[in-house]
């Protein structure tokens, strides 16, 4: 979103998460709204009927090239290195939301949780089975990332966001 005030053009980057809907089941949340857009909404469900998975966080801001994953990894700790250029990419995304926590228990099926936003944003809890666990993902370290919402549990940490100064010399 933009926004004009009395000292010019701000912009505000915090965008409205997804829409759940109204159920009397065990259902799924929305995804967090990341830096670039909403976030997603969560599947529809009907009634009493239990289980969705969540919906997807919102994608973060493309900052470009100078901001992006080649220019600026050799910067990034080695520990961290990995998984902030997966999430950052070549089109420098930054401040994804975070994904929806899926709905439902004891299911003979698994729900997922939502993804993760580009640009960092943690995946949502997904109902338990070897693969997936309750608890929200963190989102990535340096990128702002919003962290997954939990199913019924703890939601993830958002990941720590980085100050980066960029000048053009006379």
């Amino acid at each position: 979103r933009t926004q004009t005030s009395a000292s010019g053009l701000d912009r505000g980057y915090g965008n409205d998460g997804g829409r759940s809907r109204r159920s009397t089941g065990d259902i799924g949340g929305a995804g967090g709204g990341g830096a670039g857009c909403r976030g997603g909404d969560m599947e529809e469900q009907q009634g009493a009927q239990s289980g969705s998975d969540g919906g997807e966080g919102g994608t973060g801001l493309k900052t470009g090239f100078i901001f992006s994953a080649p220019v600026l990894a050799p910067l990034i700790p080695g520990s961290h290195r990995t998984a902030w250029q997966n999430a950052v990419g070549p089109g420098g995304f930054y401040g994804g939301g975070g994904g929806g926590g899926t709905g439902g228990s004891n299911m003979p099926w698994s729900n997922g949780g939502g993804r993760g936003g580009r640009g960092g944003g943690g995946r949502g809890g997904a109902q338990p089975s070897p693969a997936m666990q309750q608890t929200g993902d963190s989102g990535t370290i340096y990128t702002g990332g919003g962290g997954g919402g939990g199913d019924n549990t703890l939601g993830g940490d958002g990941g720590s966001g980085l100050i980066i100064i960029a000048w053009k010399p006379n």
